[in-house]
């Protein structure tokens, strides 16, 4: 059996969960994963606080509950398996380098900001610069895919170097905007308004 974590306190402000993402829980007990921090807001608190803790992070993580104002999940993964069982906040998959997210339900803005591998896969819709640098930086996603099967907002690729992102529905303004290199698919129509 995975770890699973089930969103049981809403927050009222965005949580972010960098720590989660299979490789930084390896081997990891419940309680010592429950103790790990996250900041609500500008307030440090702990998983526990938020989610209910079951099983072992044996490369494969699953997060149930409505997720869309919990940050960064996957933030920096490297390998592993993490399965969204609804909507997910931004910065999905920050500067992941390996493994795969499976999302059940859309995500917000940024999804997959400056990867340079690894895999995301988002069955509904997702916000704005899918695939993006973030703001300031001059460098998008590097390398990996992202596969989004429903619409995506504006700037979707800019500034991609590498990788490929597809999207099978419409999509925003200025898809791969400062794009060099790698593959922006749009199978529905572009310069739909968000």
């Amino acid at each position: 059996m995975g770890l699973s974590l089930e969103l049981r306190t809403q927050p009222a402000i965005p949580l972010e969960t960098e720590v989660i993402a299979p490789n930084k829980l390896e081997g990891l007990a419940e309680s010592a994963i429950a103790q790990l921090p996250v900041y609500h807001g500008n307030q440090k608190a702990t998983i526990g606080d938020f989610f209910s803790v079951k099983g072992e992070c044996n490369g494969e993580i699953r997060v149930d509950g409505d997720l869309s104002l919990v940050k960064l999940l996957g933030a920096g993964m490297t390998s592993g398996k993490l399965l969204i069982g609804g909507n997910v906040g931004m910065h999905l998959g920050a500067g992941m380098s390996g493994g795969e997210i499976r999302v059940d339900g859309g995500a917000g803005d940024w999804v997959g900001p400056e990867m340079s591998g690894g895999r995301i896969v988002i069955k509904g819709n997702v916000g704005h610069m899918v695939g993006s640098a973030v703001r300031g930086s001059s460098v998008g996603i590097v390398g990996g895919e992202i596969i989004v099967h429903g619409n995506a907002g504006n700037e979707v690729g800019s500034a991609m170097r590498r990788g490929m992102i597809t999207v099978g529905g419409d999509c925003g303004d200025y898809a791969g905007v400062n794009m060099r290199a790698g593959t922006v698919i749009v199978l529905g129509k572009l310069g739909i308004r968000a």
